[in-house]
């Protein structure tokens, strides 16, 4: 089984990429096929947490990885599994949060916004939040970043 991605336009499903449209090609006129609807994230989202990633490890000197930071924010968040070790300590572990995981809206609302609040509140302490995304948005664009002379 082929997977492919298609977007919506003007009320009907349009290959995405080379891919979809070659998968499309192979289709006869009028065969059915099954198709299965799954929303995939946006990968401009993905971009946008390791920007915010990015800006808020280097504001910071607690974490000594943006891996480490990443894990702790998820803890914070409530994205993680807790269990007992045998000698009775507690452990949380953090929840994927892999590409392909999580809906944009659910992505959007459980982990970037909450994300931009921790940054502002935690690491980043006055930080307007709409400032922080678009210091985001710039690293992803590639335009260089403020500095202050």
């Amino acid at each position: 089984m082929t997977q492919t991605l298609f977007t919506k336009r003007l009320g009907a499903l349009r290959p995405a990429d080379d891919a979809a449209m070659e998968a499309l090609e192979k289709i006869k006129a009028g065969e059915t096929v099954r198709v299965e609807f799954k929303r995939v994230r946006n990968p401009r989202q993905h971009r946008l947490f390791f920007a915010l990633l990015k800006i808020a490890f280097d504001n910071q000197s607690h974490y000594s990885t943006q891996e480490a930071l990443r894990k702790a924010f998820l803890v914070h968040a409530g994205m993680f599994e807790q269990f007992t070790m045998k000698d009775g300590t507690v452990v949380a572990t953090p929840k994927s949060m892999a590409f392909g995981n999580m809906p944009n809206d659910e992505f959007e609302t459980n982990v970037l916004k909450p994300f931009i609040a921790f940054i502002c509140e935690h690491i980043i302490p006055g930080m307007d939040d709409v400032a922080l995304r678009n210091e985001a948005e710039d690293i992803i664009a590639g335009r260089p970043a403020y500095v202050e002379t």
